[in-house]
C-alpha cells in the first residue's frame, strides 16, 4: 500500500472514536456516534478498525472526499482493503467541482487549471477520457490600459521573441524566467524538494527579478496558483510548479474540472462513498 494509504491508516491508529452528525443518506437509520475499535490483526504497522454504528466492518475510514481522499480510496480498493469514505458535502470533490447551469454552461468552482505533467495525475487518471483542452502557453497581462502578451519562447518562439520588450518587467527579467525554467527542468523532483528552502518571494528576489516583475506578474500568477499573493509559500513548491509548467501542458477537461472527480469515483464501490456525513469530532 502506498505511502498515502499508510498515512491514512496510521492516522486512524491514534483515533479512539469518531462522532458523526446524523446520517442523511444511504439508508443509515442510526444516529449513534461511530466508534472506531482496532482489530487484533495488523496490516503492516497499521491496525484495522470496525465501524459499529451501522453494524459493518471496515479496514480504513477516509475523512474527506476530495481528490486526495478519492485517490486514497482508489488505491485501497485496488489492494482489496475495505474502506468507508466520509464526505460532509452533498457531492464528492471538495474544491474540484463543476456546476452546469440551466443554459448548459459549465462553471468550475474557483480557479482551476490542470497540469498534465503531475506524476500522480498521470498514474491515477485517463487523460484521453478527460478530453483535455490545452491553453496557450503564455499570459496576457493587463497593464497601463492594455493587454501585454508574455509567451513561452520554448513553445512559441516567434511570440516569445516579440514579447521580450513587453511589460511587465524588462528583457533581463524575461531571460531570468527562462533560466529558472531551465533550472527546474534539469533538476529531478526529489532534488527540488531537498534543496535549501526559503519563501518564494525571497527566491524571486535572490534570482534578481525586478520589483515590477514580481508585483505585476509573479504575484497575480503564483498568487492564483498558491492562494498566497504574499508569496510566502515554500521556494521548493515554486520550483516544483515551474518544472510541471515546463514539462506539461496547461489544460482543462472538456466537461470541466469536476470530471476528474467523476472519473476517480467511477471505479469505486458506491456503498463505500458516503456524502452528507460530517465528522463532528475525533477523540
Amino acid at each position: 500500500i502506498t505511502h498515502l494509504c499508510q498515512v491514512a491508516m496510521h492516522t486512524m491508529i491514534a483515533m479512539r472514536s469518531c462522532t458523526l452528525a446524523p446520517p442523511r443518506r444511504l439508508g443509515l437509520t442510526t444516529t449513534k456516534p461511530v466508534s472506531l475499535r482496532p482489530h487484533t490483526r495488523a496490516m503492516g504497522r497499521a491496525g484495522r478498525f470496525r465501524v459499529c454504528a451501522s453494524g459493518e466492518n471496515t479496514d480504513v475510514i477516509i475523512v474527506g472526499g476530495g481528490v486526495a481522499g478519492l485517490c486514497c480510496a482508489k488505491r485501497l480498493h485496488k489492494e482489496g482493503v475495505r474502506f468507508v469514505l466520509l464526505e460532509a458535502q452533498s457531492e464528492l470533490g471538495g474544491r474540484v467541482r463543476t456546476q452546469r447551469t440551466e443554459d448548459g454552461f459549465l462553471l468550475d468552482r474557483g480557479f482551476h487549471i490542470f497540469l498534465t505533467s503531475y506524476p500522480e495525475a498521470q498514474a491515477q487518471l485517463d487523460y484521453e477520457a478527460l478530453d483535455l483542452k490545452p491553453f496557450y502557453a503564455g499570459a496576457d497581462v493587463w497593464q497601463n490600459g492594455a493587454f501585454r502578451r508574455v509567451a513561452d519562447p520554448f513553445r512559441h518562439p516567434v511570440d516569445g521573441l516579440l514579447s521580450l520588450p513587453n511589460p511587465p518587467g524588462s528583457v533581463v527579467d524575461k531571460v531570468r524566467v527562462g533560466a529558472v525554467r531551465l533550472q527546474a527542468v534539469l533538476q529531478s523532483g526529489d532534488s527540488i524538494l531537498a534543496a535549501p528552502e526559503t519563501s518564494t518571494l525571497t527566491k524571486l528576489q535572490n534570482v534578481g527579478f525586478s520589483q515590477e516583475m514580481i508585483d505585476s506578474f509573479f504575484r497575480p500568477f503564483l498568487g492564483g496558483i498558491f492562494f498566497d499573493p504574499q508569496l510566502n509559500v515554500s521556494s521548493r513548491l515554486f520550483m516544483f510548479v515551474m518544472r510541471m509548467l515546463a514539462l506539461g501542458s496547461n489544460c482543462l477537461p472538456a466537461a470541466g474540472i469536476g470530471s476528474i472527480v467523476e472519473q476517480l469515483a467511477s471505479g469505486l464501490p458506491a456503498a463505500s462513498l458516503r456524502t452528507g456525513m460530517q465528522v463532528a469530532s475525533v477523540e
